[in-house]
């Protein structure tokens, strides 16, 4: 079992004078400890540079962290601020819905009143046509009843004529 620096060190300030093959195999031993201390100062140092390099990625994972959490944050406040507006535009929409909806319902009631005044006006329109035919006719018949009293007169005029010429001519011969 290997022993102490120390105990090695005073073991061979005790032993100067000793067995050369004991010095020797102390020189050995000496050497094949520094060698192992030498090693395990070395595997310390690569840790320590392991530790500091995990403690460094970890600080950089931190870091990462921290970013990540601000982002998510960020893309949160981001997704509320888009959800009010996208609410703000849909109360917008359903309001505009809601007027045109009154204004087609009152545009709708215009139509069907001025349907239904149409209706009465083609009604009016009929009527008024076949008081016209009527009147035409009537007219035709005037116009006809005309005519035949004007020939009537004319007819009644000559007779009147005709008598007062025989009136007269009766007269005179008398």
């Amino acid at each position: 079992a290997p022993t102490s620096n120390v105990a090695r060190r005073m073991s061979m300030k005790s032993l100067s004078g000793s067995d050369p093959a004991q010095l020797s195999k102390l020189k050995s031993d000496n050497a094949d400890l520094e060698r192992r201390l030498s090693e395990a100062v070395r595997e310390a140092a690569a840790a320590r540079a392991r530790a500091d390099s995990a403690a460094a990625e970890k600080g950089r994972l931190e870091a990462a962290a921290g970013k990540l959490e601000a982002a998510v944050a960020e893309l949160k406040e981001s997704r509320a601020e888009a959800s009010a507006a996208e609410a703000k535009v849909a109360a917008g929409r359903t309001a505009q819905i809601s007027t045109l909806s009154r204004k087609n319902a009152e545009l709708e009631s215009r139509l069907k009143e001025g349907e239904a005044r149409m209706e009465v006006m083609v009604v009016d329109l009929e009527s008024a046509r076949e008081e016209k035919e009527q009147l035409e006719e009537k007219v035709e018949e005037l116009t006809l009843d005309f005519e035949t009293a004007q020939m009537e007169v004319e007819e009644l005029k000559e007779e009147l004529e005709n008598a007062n010429r025989l009136d007269t001519s009766g007269e005179g011969g008398r």
